[in-house]
């Protein structure tokens, strides 16, 4: 099922396609989500081998607001629109997330690794963050995670050497980046 098990990188390549869309043409307010839903449906079917069938659930999902054939010509349009060039140009912010946690030893279901993938995606809801790379929100959206989960980032050991790591690897001192 598709609510069930989205990879990340599918959840984090839609608002790309789609912001790439948006860049391209305007959108109604009513047609929004189905542009979301049909970008949806593109990465997945880039990403993902098991969503030829994902249709039905994408429609089911968005409470019938949208008929299988709308989302399918949306689709149809979205590759339209991105001239069938839907390689992404770089990784994403939940790529990167992804990957530095990957070097801190934490797995993908990690609490801080999970709280930092919310936090970059909201993090691009702000247009000022658009200016910065998606290594730097990756790296800010980790640190802020870990010093969440660990409640006090500045007095536990390990915490503070996982910042040291993430300052290395993003080449940016994300406790001091400016939102």
């Amino acid at each position: 099922m598709v609510a069930k098990a989205v990879l990340v990188l599918t959840r984090s390549t839609a608002p790309v396609l789609q912001q790439r869309c948006l860049a391209r043409v305007d959108v109604s307010r009513k047609k929004l989500q189905l542009l979301g839903m049909g970008c949806m449906l593109v990465a997945g079917k880039l990403l993902e081998p098991t969503w030829g069938t994902a249709t039905d659930e994408l429609v089911y999902l968005c409470d019938g607001c949208y008929t299988k054939r709308e989302l399918l010509h949306m689709e149809l349009m979205v590759l339209h629109l991105l001239d069938f060039k839907i390689s992404l140009s770089g990784p994403t912010s939940a790529a990167f997330v992804v990957a530095y946690g990957h070097e801190l030893g934490l797995r993908e279901e990690a609490e801080p690794v999970q709280a930092a993938l919310y936090v970059a995606a909201k993090m691009l809801e702000a247009f000022g963050m658009l200016s910065h790379l998606s290594s730097e929100i990756a790296a800010a959206a980790l640190a802020l995670a870990l010093c969440i989960t660990a409640r006090d980032c500045t007095k536990a050991p390990q915490k503070r050497d996982q910042l040291a790591v993430l300052r290395r690897l993003s080449g940016c001192d994300a406790l001091k980046m400016q939102w």
